[in-house]
């Protein structure tokens, strides 16, 4: 017995020495963004951990060069729509350092494929919105329509009957609601998204065929939604453009803004629909709802008729963001720009008066904490996951320098 004894603790021991033990690297010569500042020193990633404390072994060494470190970027507000292009997204979003992507809606067949190449070390991490709300002749329809005579969904998606449950639910009532629920169960979203358009002119849109695709859902339905989305444990994203939208998304729950109110007021007569009130702000801030900010498509109007940009960005979207921020709303960076990161968003926030501060804690913090509630992430502190970019000038002093990339590390691997 004695015999047997010895035989199982040998074989235990030396099945213990066949575990690789987990790399521990020390990343030396750094200056490391503490949320306020860069502070020079040593860090150590120990299986795919941050530990600001020496460990007892280090298999590996890293020169950082006095590089500036910072979390990952992420992005809020996108869409990645075409299967043959995911490796050229994921390509494009690591490159820039963005790290954490939250598509705001998509349709199951092409999700799946996404989903497939992420939620990887060596790829981003991803979250998707599947078959969201919408009326009959609601947005987004017609983008769906869009892709498909690209090629990109299935050519039988030719009608509003084909498309309800395979790319969207459209839907006039509570019980339109429950007999699609099931579909939405079906594809597993990562969270729920209700397309809201002009909701104020609902009732005078919603069967007039001059206003086909510049409506959404019916504001009615969205608190049920709301509250259906919150027993099955998913969280609610809402597209707004006009100020009504913003304060029905708001009085119904939702989750999340997909959208800075303003958005779409490039070609609407009537600006001041889009105004908020600091009373709205304020009821935001209460609930601890984040607003995505989406405004890359200032830059795409100023192209086209900078006058009118100029307008809109006066008028609109800076008395907006300057009601957001002194009530205290979270901001979350999202582009919800077809095939692009969203970097360039940072310094359209630049433009509107942020600081550096402000822009490194909205992108590299906030948006993946907002997005990933339960992990430990957007700071550089012992325990978070190991995930950071090394840059080669201080972003605090010139944000440009958020695109010299020297170093991309995702939980403790490094990225090419």
């Amino acid at each position: 017995m004695r015999h047997v004894i010895t035989a199982l603790v040998i074989l235990s021991m030396l099945g213990c020495a066949s575990q690789p033990r987990p790399a521990t690297v020390a990343f030396e010569n750094g200056r490391w963004y503490d949320g306020h500042a860069f502070v020079e020193r040593t860090i150590y990633v120990v299986d795919g951990t941050l530990r600001t404390h020496r460990p007892r072994r280090i298999t590996k060494f890293v020169d950082l060069h006095g590089d500036y470190v910072i979390p990952p970027l992420a992005e809020a507000h996108n869409h990645w729509l075409e299967p043959d292009k995911i490796d050229t997204y994921i390509h494009n979003y690591l490159a820039d350092g963005v790290f954490y992507v939250m598509d705001q809606a998509n349709v199951p067949i092409i999700a799946e494929q996404v989903r497939a190449k992420t939620n990887r070390p060596s790829s981003v991490d991803y979250r998707v919105a599947i078959l969201g709300f919408t009326a009959p002749g609601g947005h987004p329809i017609q983008i769906v329509k869009q892709f498909v005579k690209m090629g990109e969904m299935p050519a039988t998606w030719n009608s509003e009957a084909a498309i309800d449950r395979n790319a969207l639910l459209i839907v006039s009532s509570e019980k339109d609601v429950d007999d699609r629920w099931p579909a939405l169960q079906a594809a597993k979203p990562d969270f729920v998204k209700v397309f809201l358009e002009f909701s104020e002119e609902f009732e005078r849109r919603r069967n007039d065929e001059t206003f086909v695709y510049r409506r959404g859902i019916d504001p009615n339905l969205v608190p049920y939604i709301v509250r259906r989305a919150h027993r099955d444990g998913l969280r609610v994203s809402a597209h707004v453009y006009s100020a009504a939208d913003f304060r029905n998304a708001i009085a119904a729950g939702v989750d999340f803004v997909a959208h800075m109110p303003g958005t779409g007021a490039g070609e609407e007569p009537d600006l001041n629909r889009f105004l908020i009130t600091d009373a709205d702000a304020q009821r935001t801030a209460t609930q601890g709802t984040p607003v995505i900010t989406t405004l890359g498509w200032l830059d795409d109007l100023r192209q086209d008729d900078a006058a009118r940009a100029d307008l809109v960005e006066r008028v609109v979207i800076r008395p907006n963001v300057e009601k957001l921020r002194r009530a205290g709303v979270r901001l979350l960076i999202g582009s919800d720009q077809f095939r692009k990161t969203p970097v360039d968003e940072l310094f359209i926030l630049a433009r509107l008066g942020f600081s550096n501060e402000e822009i490194l804690r909205i992108a590299s913090s906030d948006t993946a904490r907002a997005m990933f509630p339960g992990r430990k992430l957007g700071a550089l502190d012992d325990g978070y996951e190991a995930s950071f970019l090394a840059l080669q000038g201080n972003p605090l002093d010139d944000l440009a320098n958020v695109r010299k990339i020297a170093l991309r590390v995702k939980r403790g691997v490094q990225i090419p």
